[in-house]
């Protein structure tokens, strides 16, 4: 028997399975690295080597399991530009910073107006190279 989902099913299921392929990957990628390169986080090894290939082993089914579902369920691959991905980002990024000014930090408690034009200053800064690229 032949399964058939509509257009808007088709569409929340492709949506599913490529934040799942997205999420897999990323934990791959973690696993497979040995230590953070950045500097505002470190990522601690907590895991032997021995735990960290078995998870790979079952990462790996997952993404088998989930491109088999993608194939079985007709699912369409989602052709995206740059510009889409990057503007999408980039505008996460902007609220993000935007809603980090000290005026919403104040909801959490008081803050020094000192300390507000210091968060303040870096936020506007940042913000300003951020509409740089939404404007390219």
């Amino acid at each position: 028997m032949k399964t058939e989902f509509n257009s808007n099913h088709k569409r929340v299921l492709s949506s599913t399975v490529k934040i799942v392929d997205e999420e897999l990957r990323s934990l791959k990628q973690l696993l497979e690295k040995n230590n953070s390169d950045s500097k505002i986080n470190f990522v601690e090894k907590s895991f032997d080597n021995k735990t960290s290939k078995k998870m790979m082993l079952i990462l790996d089914s997952l993404l088998k399991m989930n491109s088999e579902m993608y194939d079985d369920l007709g699912l369409k691959r989602q052709q995206l530009t740059e510009r889409q991905i990057v503007s999408s980002k980039v505008s996460y990024l902007w609220t993000i910073l935007s809603d980090s000014h000290s005026k919403h930090l104040k909801a959490f408690g008081e803050i020094s107006e000192d300390s507000a034009k210091k968060i303040d200053k870096y936020l506007d800064k940042m913000l300003i190279e951020i509409e740089k690229i939404l404007k390219i």
